[in-house]
C-alpha cells in the first residue's frame, strides 16, 4: 500500500498563495456527509489494534494506492432493517460529491466497510 497523503496542495495561482488541505479535513467531510444518509447510525473503527488507536481519525481513512488514485476507506454501523448494499452505494456517491463540492477534490475510491447492524432494544 503506498503512503498516506500529508496534505493536498493547490498551486493554480501563485500570485495569490497556494491552498493546502489536510487529509483530516477530506475524511471529516467524508464522515459528515456519510452520516447524513439514512439508515446510517455512527462511522466507526474497523478494528481496535495499537496502530489505529494512534491513527488520525477512528473510522475514515485516505490515503493513495498503488495506482495514485485517493481511496477513503470507511468503517460504519448501520440501522438494523435497511438495505445493506443500497445504503453501501449511497455513501460512495454522497461521498464523492461532497469531497468534490467542497474541496475540488476527486476521491476516485471509497471503499466502505459495515463493521456492525444496530438494533435498538424494545421494551418488555
Amino acid at each position: 500500500m503506498a503512503d498516506t497523503i500529508e496534505a493536498y496542495k493547490h498551486n493554480n495561482m501563485p500570485a495569490t498563495g497556494a491552498i493546502e488541505i489536510a487529509p483530516q479535513v477530506i475524511e471529516n467531510i467524508a464522515a459528515t456527509a456519510a452520516l447524513q444518509i439514512k439508515g446510517v447510525r455512527s462511522i466507526r473503527r474497523a478494528t481496535k489494534t495499537i496502530q489505529n488507536i494512534f491513527h488520525r481519525d477512528a473510522g475514515v481513512i485516505l490515503h493513495q494506492n498503488e495506482l495514485d488514485q485517493m481511496v477513503l476507506d470507511m468503517s460504519v454501523e448501520l440501522n438494523f432493517g435497511v438495505g445493506v448494499i443500497a445504503v453501501a452505494q449511497a455513501i460512495q456517491t454522497q461521498v464523492i460529491d461532497q469531497v468534490k463540492f467542497m474541496t475540488d477534490i476527486t476521491i476516485d475510491v471509497v471503499n466502505v466497510h459495515v463493521t456492525s447492524l444496530y438494533m435498538e432494544k424494545t421494551s418488555k
